[in-house]
């Protein structure tokens, strides 16, 4: 919306060219995220009843989990710039998605750290760091948690109590 109100050479920015490849951008992020997750929640229905292992499970966590955190950092930066100098400012809500997507990636994890996770389990068959189910519940959850998906959010509470491990207490943000 600030983009439409903003004038500069007596138009709004929203109507140059550059603007509008940078929103395109933007969703084509949040999107593939989006297909990602729900690739993720399919796989945790699947693993729930026992039609996939839980390699399937963590490819698919690591997947969404990192292309989830890239985009939420992307289009926080992405609106910041759009914004231009008030984007940093308190005037806007722009720069808090910007902090948030930097503690996300900071607490839950960075994505080049699920894309190795992924390497490495695709081409060693293990993950490093995630050899039990409750490794596999953690993956998922970081996914849904970048996203902010209740329903699977839900399910992976459900994969929680499956593991037979209570989740441990998290700080807050």
């Amino acid at each position: 919306s600030y983009t439409k109100e903003r004038l500069q050479f007596d138009r709004t920015i929203a109507s140059f060219q550059a603007i509008k490849h940078k929103a395109a951008d933007m969703m084509l992020k949040v999107e593939s995220a989006r297909s990602l997750l729900y690739y993720a929640a399919c796989t945790v229905d699947a693993w729930s009843v026992g039609q996939v292992n839980d390699e399937a499970l963590l490819e698919a966590a690591y997947m969404a989990s990192a292309c989830a955190s890239d985009a939420a950092f992307f289009n926080a930066g992405s609106g910041i710039q759009m914004h231009g100098g008030v984007g940093i400012t308190e005037e806007y809500d722009i720069q808090l998605y910007f902090k948030r997507a930097r503690a996300t990636e900071s607490f839950l994890g960075r994505p080049s750290d699920m894309r190795e996770s992924l390497a490495s389990q695709l081409l060693d068959g293990a993950a490093p760091w995630a050899t039990s189910r409750w490794r596999a519940a953690q993956a998922a959850s970081r996914c849904a948690t970048r996203l902010g998906s209740r329903s699977t959010s839900l399910r992976t509470a459900g994969l929680r109590a499956r593991a037979g491990s209570p989740r441990p207490r998290a700080a807050t943000l």
